[in-house]
């Protein structure tokens, strides 16, 4: 079972780049959607805004790389 469901704030773990954009744990970011299959663990799509709010997707996140917000 996931820890998070769509429409949960979260934050990631780590500072890295996605498609030329650094993602920090100051950047406004939920989950979009939950990936659940038997005897894995869970991935997500997340959605965060960059510094000019515009929204941006990382897909298949897995749970240990997101806190709760």
């Amino acid at each position: 079972m996931s820890r998070f469901k769509a429409g949960d704030a979260v934050q990631f773990n780590r500072i890295f780049m996605h498609k030329g954009i650094f993602v920090t744990q100051r950047n406004p970011t939920k989950i979009k959607a939950v990936r659940e299959a038997a005897g894995a663990e869970a991935e997500y799509d997340v959605i965060f805004l960059d510094a000019e709010g515009n929204p941006h997707v990382v897909e298949k996140v897995k749970e240990a790389d997101l806190l709760q917000a």
